[in-house]
């Protein structure tokens, strides 16, 4: 590997490093929505308050698919030389990401789900919100992405090894 490729591939290790700790972040968010959507009845949250949590922990479940989209993005990119492109390239990506071993079946599942609503709220209003939907979803999230975590962490220590093994 020469010293341009062995910077190129720290950038990506950078960028994933910085997504995960984004992506974690918004984790917490997702839990403290949960919490409040969960104790709505006796925090006595308006309906007007509780129509604002709703649409916050929804950009938030956005925010979680983006990131993790972006971090498969750039694996996907530096294994393969390419990502996918037009109108399916969002589902595309999952399945060559499962394909190429980043995810498995029950990963790429997950994340086709909420693929699909991350799509539903960036295409709807918030008045559109099912709070018993959202919060089966956040509770998905958060129950998925310790695993999740695991396996793009180790993803990435593994450009890490190989970054090291060129020096």
């Amino acid at each position: 590997m020469n010293d341009e490729d062995k910077a190129a591939l720290k950038r990506v290790i950078d960028r994933i490093h910085d997504d995960l700790v984004r992506v974690g972040s918004v984790a917490i968010q997702l839990e403290e929505s949960l919490e409040m959507l969960l104790n709505r009845h006796q925090l006595n949250l308006t309906p007007a308050f509780l129509q604002r949590v709703m649409e916050a922990t929804a950009v938030e479940l956005h925010g979680f698919y983006t990131g993790t989209e972006k971090i498969i993005e750039r694996m996907v990119e530096y294994k393969t030389g390419s990502l996918p492109t037009g109108k399916s390239s969002h589902q595309d990506l999952l399945i060559l990401a499962k394909d190429i071993g980043l995810l498995n079946e029950s990963q790429y599942t997950f994340l086709r789900d909420l693929g699909a609503v991350r799509h539903f709220v960036r295409h709807s209003y918030g008045k559109e919100l099912d709070l018993e939907a959202l919060v089966k979803t956040t509770q998905s999230v958060l129950n998925t992405w310790p695993s999740l975590d695991a396996t793009l962490t180790s993803h990435q220590q593994t450009l890490v090894e190989l970054l090291n093994r060129e020096h």
